[in-house]
């Protein structure tokens, strides 16, 4: 899907996320009345676009590899204001550190 200009906000902010999704998915997800509406739940919490691009190039690169999660990188799960804070601050987190590099700590009375 093409991006058609518009000087709405929350139809830009909806229509770059989705083409975004579309782009690395493959699929053809539209603008809808509800990715709109989660749009402006998404700029009323002050979620940058750049934020929301970035989260959704990382959900992505985590959930696309696995099969089982794949079918979870669509806006409905993606720009749930609940969800997109969620995978933000994961994201904003950083990686888990792996098991062989976690700190360890000694028993009592050691």
């Amino acid at each position: 899907a093409a991006i058609v200009p518009t000087t709405d906000k929350a139809k830009a902010f909806a229509g770059a996320v989705i083409w975004s999704i579309n782009t690395l998915t493959g699929r053809k997800f539209q603008v809808t009345e509800e990715t709109v509406k989660q749009a402006k739940a998404l700029i009323r919490a002050k979620v940058t676009i750049e934020s929301m691009l970035a989260m959704v190039a990382f959900m992505a690169g985590k959930w696309l590899p696995k099969p089982e999660m794949a079918d979870n990188v669509r806006p409905s799960t993606l720009m749930r204001l609940s969800n997109a804070k969620r995978y933000i601050a994961e994201m904003e987190a950083g990686p888990v550190r792996s098991h062989a590099s976690a700190p360890t700590f000694k028993t009592l009375g050691d």
